[in-house]
């Protein structure tokens, strides 16, 4: 589903998160790149039905997900994934209000291992909190990986 960039929206709220897969390490490439795909449809679905769009990226057993929607719509949609027995230790990274959306054609675009992002996401996650928060340099860095994606 796509949204018409050119109309502004009220109320969009952004969120960001990271999350480790709950699958067996003895799988496959190709076992794991299924099954990372697989939520990547899940999310489409799900996120057609609630207005959301956003993105979704995996990387060395790590999802990186972007949600924007309406504020309601986005948390519920949080609390969907924190449940989730596919994903732990779902730690948001960003959450804010924004006035349009950053991947508004995309219900859930999806982006698996990119060698050229994988590096500063890592960065991001690795290096990137200070008491649970993300630091103000990791949060431009944040805005560079969503530009680029």
């Amino acid at each position: 589903m796509g949204f018409d960039t050119n109309i502004k929206e009220k109320g969009l709220y952004a969120i960001a998160y990271v999350s480790k897969i709950v699958v067996d390490q003895d799988l496959d490439y190709q076992q794991i790149k299924m099954f990372t795909e697989n939520i990547a449809s899940d999310c489409i679905d799900k996120n057609k039905q609630n207005d959301i769009t956003g993105l979704l990226y995996y990387g060395n057993y790590t999802f990186f997900q972007r949600l924007e929607g309406r504020k309601k719509d986005v948390e519920e949609t949080l609390k969907r994934i924190k449940t989730d027995s596919r994903h732990k230790e779902v730690t948001v990274i960003q959450s804010k209000e924004i006035k349009k959306r950053m991947f508004a054609k995309w219900s859930m675009k999806f982006i698996s291992n990119r060698y050229y992002i994988d590096n500063l996401f890592q960065q991001i996650v690795v290096y990137g909190f200070e008491n649970g928060e993300l630091n103000k340099n990791y949060a431009t860095k944040l805005n560079t990986l969503l530009k680029i994606l």
